[in-house]
């Protein structure tokens, strides 16, 4: 991901544009998937293999590791979820 497009007239935001959505397709069909109860049960049996499944690369994998723990963290310390947007 060294390879991001950020706009000049909003710093620090990052262009989503058609290359930015290939980049993230695998990572997002696997979102996607979440919507079926059974493959949220398969993520939670074993993570690596269902990341390895859509083709996850290491820095997304990685990443989706620590927004999850970010997430829990901040749940834990009584944060709303709807003041984070």
């Amino acid at each position: 991901m060294a390879h991001r497009q950020v706009q000049d007239d909003i710093p620090g935001t990052v262009l989503f544009d058609g290359r930015m959505a290939r980049l993230g397709y695998a990572l997002n069909k696997m979102c996607f998937s979440f919507n079926d109860a059974a493959n949220r049960a398969e993520f939670v049996r074993d993570e690596a293999a269902y990341c390895a499944r859509y083709g996850l690369t290491a820095a997304q994998t990685e990443a989706l590791h620590r927004v999850r723990a970010w997430t829990r963290e901040r749940f834990r310390l009584g944060a709303d979820d709807a003041l984070m947007v």
